[in-house]
This record gives C-alpha cells, structure tokens and sequence, in this order.
C-alpha cells in the first residue's frame, strides 16, 4: 500500500478506507487449488510472496482458474482494458507478462526479490541471505529463462509499464555519447518509479526489432555488459541518489543472437524527483508515466498527483 498498490477493481491506489469498504484482504495471486493442481509446493503457495491485498469481487473472478483466464475475466468484469490491469499488477509488484504466461516461478522469483529490498529499503541494511535463502525457482531462471521474458516482453509491445530504446548512451546517427539518449533513459526509469514500476528493454527498437547493445559497447572505456551496467548506475545514482537507484535492478538477456538489457524498475514509496534537468543543470523535475509515454508535471498538477499515488 505504501509504494501504491492499486485497487484491482477500482484501479485506484488502495488506502485504509478503500481496505475496508472493498473488502480487500491478503489473498493468493496463483489460487491454491491452480497450485496443487499444477504441482506447486504448498510451502511456496501459501507464502507472502504469492499473496497480495485482493477486494472480494475480484477474488470472486478469479477462483480456482489459472491466471491467463482470471485476467481476462477481470477485464470483462470491471471492465478495464489489458493494458491499464498490467498496470495494476506491476503496482503490486508483479510482473503481468509472466503472470498471463501462468509461469509462476517467474513470478514469483521476481516478486521475491523485490520484497527483498523493499525489507532493506525500509531497514536501511542489506538481508542476510545464507545457502538455500535465495529464491526456490532462481536456479530455474538461468539465461533461457531470461531471454523468454524479453521476447515476452517485446512481443506484448510497449505499454504504461514496459518501455524500449534502441541504445541508453549512444546517438545512433552520429556514434558518440549524447546527453538526449541518457536524458530518456533517466526520464523513463522516473516515470516507472513515479507511476506504478515498470520494465526498460535496452537494444529494442520501437517497432519491437532487436538492435542489440553490441553497437553501444564500443563508446565504453570496457567494452562489455559489465561497463554499460556500470554507466547506468552512476547515472542513477547522478540522477537520483543511491536509495532510490537500489529499487532498479539490470539483467542482460541474449535474443535473436544479441544483447538486450533488461531494467527493471520498482514503484517508489515516495515522490522522486531527479536532480538535475535535461539540460543537465541542477534542478528538481517530477516526471510521471501517462499511458506509454512519460511527461514531466509541476505545480497543482504535480501536487495532484502526489496526493492521489502516495498521500491519499
């Protein structure tokens, strides 16, 4: 509720009243009975990580059903369009492709981790994560595993939480780092974090083509994936500080034979603003994710907005 969770039937960011007139509750993302059906380990499906705050006509579309078929039946019962419900499911810190794909270890792993450093978020150090700690289904998303979620990711299209560029650093008309294509990287990652979370493919054209990072690698001192993580980072941390850039996570998938960079963006708790301007000047912008495109908001707007995500 704190980093927005949105009402699954209103859409509205869900608050003690809303809690209580709507009859929300914790309730199972994939349904006990879809889990013990499908093979899934009880300890796993009764686990916080796949239960979320659920109203109770929701639960009621949802049932016993495998996800790809309670989604559909939301949409038609809300109504709400496809697009605006993976907006509601990426605010719950859950990834909407993986959950129409029914893949629950894929769900579930990224969800596992985001609660993960929600709880260092809030403690301020780092969870001590031993052998057997880590999530049950990580070893399961090796880079296969990976490079599915993009072409998932890609073949869904551009929506209010997935985002592609063609490169973060490099101008592709004249081959050299350019201020602009960091402003839209920048400008991007605020939106997600303002709005509900989200997903930035790197080395993805608009049209969904794969250009790859390979192109880009070569304006780094080090020239590999490692570099482009590293640049990205500082530039957050440049843009945002370092608790905020903790809620963005980077993972390189290979498709169609090259590098695609996988940003994955978590709802922030509170209003971010970055700390300079797109000029590259010290200032204060707020930027917001509205339908697929991010715009920068201000005064009464901004007030209004802030109000409605996170004060309500």
């Amino acid at each position: 509720m704190k980093r927005g969770g949105r009402d699954f039937r209103t859409g509205e960011t869900i608050d003690a009243k809303a809690y209580a007139a709507d009859s929300i509750d914790i309730r199972h993302i994939f349904p006990q009975k879809w889990c013990a059906a499908n093979g899934i380990d009880s300890a796993y499906a009764n686990c916080i990580v796949n239960k979320t705050a659920i109203d109770g006509q929701t639960w009621g579309w949802m049932g016993a059903s495998a996800p790809s078929k309670y989604l559909v039946a939301i949409e038609s019962g809300v109504p709400v369009s496809p697009q605006d419900l993976d907006a509601i499911c990426n605010s719950h810190d859950i990834d909407p492709v993986a959950l129409r794909q029914d893949d629950f270890g894929a769900v579930f792993d990224a969800r596992f981790e985001r609660l993960i450093r929600q709880i260092e978020d809030a403690t301020g150090r780092p969870v001590n994560r031993g052998d057997g700690q880590d999530s049950p289904f990580s070893v399961q998303r090796g880079a296969a595993a990976l490079a599915r979620g993009i072409e998932a990711l890609i073949k869904a299209g551009e929506s209010k939480v997935v985002e592609f560029k063609s490169t973060g650093r490099m101008n592709l008309d004249t081959g050299l780092k350019d201020q602009a294509m960091e402003w839209a990287v920048i400008k991007t990652v605020a939106g997600f974090m303002n709005g509900h979370g989200g997903t930035l493919l790197v080395g993805v054209q608009d049209d969904g083509s794969v250009l790859g990072l390979e192109e880009e690698l070569a304006v780094f001192s080090k020239k590999n994936t490692d570099g482009w993580e590293q640049w990205l980072t500082g530039l957050l941390i440049q843009s945002f500080g370092k608790a905020v850039t903790a809620n963005v996570t980077v993972a390189f998938g290979t498709v169609d034979e090259r590098t695609v960079a996988r940003v994955n963006v978590a709802p922030a708790s509170a209003p971010v603003y970055t700390t300079r301007t797109k000029t590259g000047a010290k200032g204060a912008v707020f930027l917001v994710r509205l339908n697929n495109t991010t715009h920068e908001l201000d005064g009464p707007e901004a007030s209004k907005y802030q109000h409605d995500r996170w004060y309500k």
